[in-house]
């Protein structure tokens, strides 16, 4: 559908760069509406962002709006997903010139602008279908890892992570804000995945910290939070390894500004 309108209006000539980005200006488009984001509500309708007859279907297709919010939230991961593959291509362009710069540099800020806007008022879903991607990417690393010849080209987790270093407004104390929340949120619930969720929450501040080579200092007191909720809960001993990786990597990089009686608390 989105094919044949695309090239409705482009009968003359293919333009990929120009398809990409009407893709994720739809996907933008079509995922704050039916989260509910006001966001892009001062945005001009136009049919190029989301024909009419698209919203038509949504809206007689459910009676509650709820519903249409619940089935995006579920799908969420999988957009990311298919975003985050564009980002990692986009990431190899600047090596291997797969794409020129100036259409390269328009892609970014188009996924950004989308991947920004679902931070504003989704943030913990957000961070939840982040995780989720993360957790696949893991998967599927571990079983490349003995089948394939490691090479230089960017991976997912990276592109993960460079994606969440370039938002709008989205800093680390936010991340683990919204990482916090989600541990509280499932620590009360029966979820069969609440441990995974919490390995994958450290895996992936274990990453940033690293990619950024660098820490914040600020956010000492909300990464003080997550490791009390980690230590309140019963946790494996992957959490408790990824949890000392983290202190250990925080400590050298700011031992100086954190004040000892943050450090007896963990104790």
């Amino acid at each position: 559908m989105i094919w044949q309108s695309f090239c409705s209006r482009r009968s003359s000539s293919f333009d990929p760069i120009d398809y990409i980005i009407c893709l994720i200006e739809r996907i933008s488009y079509i995922c704050n509406y039916c989260l509910g984001s006001t966001v892009n509500s001062t945005q001009h309708f136009t049919e190029t962002l989301c024909p009419q007859h698209w919203i038509e279907k949504i809206k007689n297709n459910s009676n509650d709006s709820s519903d249409v919010r619940q089935s995006m939230l579920h799908k969420l991961p999988l957009v990311l997903f298919s975003i985050l593959r564009i980002w990692k291509t986009v990431l190899m362009s600047r090596t291997y010139s797969i794409w020129p710069l100036n259409n390269t540099k328009v892609i970014r800020e188009k996924i950004i602008q989308f991947i920004s806007s679902l931070t504003k008022s989704n943030g913990v879903a957000f961070i939840r279908a982040i995780l989720l991607c993360w957790g696949e990417c893991k998967q599927q690393q571990q079983q490349q890892k003995f089948l394939t010849i490691q090479t230089n080209n960017v991976n997912e987790m990276e592109a993960l992570v460079d994606i969440l270093m370039n938002i709008n407004n989205y800093a680390i104390n936010d991340i683990i804000y919204n990482m916090n929340t989600l541990i509280r949120y499932l620590s009360k619930t029966n979820h069969k995945k609440k441990q995974n969720y919490v390995i994958w929450c450290l895996q992936l501040l274990l990453a940033y910290f690293e990619y950024q080579n660098t820490v914040g200092f600020d956010c000492w007191p909300v990464l003080t939070i997550m490791f009390k909720e980690c230590l309140s809960q019963t946790m494996s001993s992957s959490v408790t390894f990824l949890m000392i990786r983290i202190l250990n990597y925080y400590l050298k990089q700011s031992l100086f500004l954190i004040d000892k009686k943050d450090l007896n608390d963990l104790g």
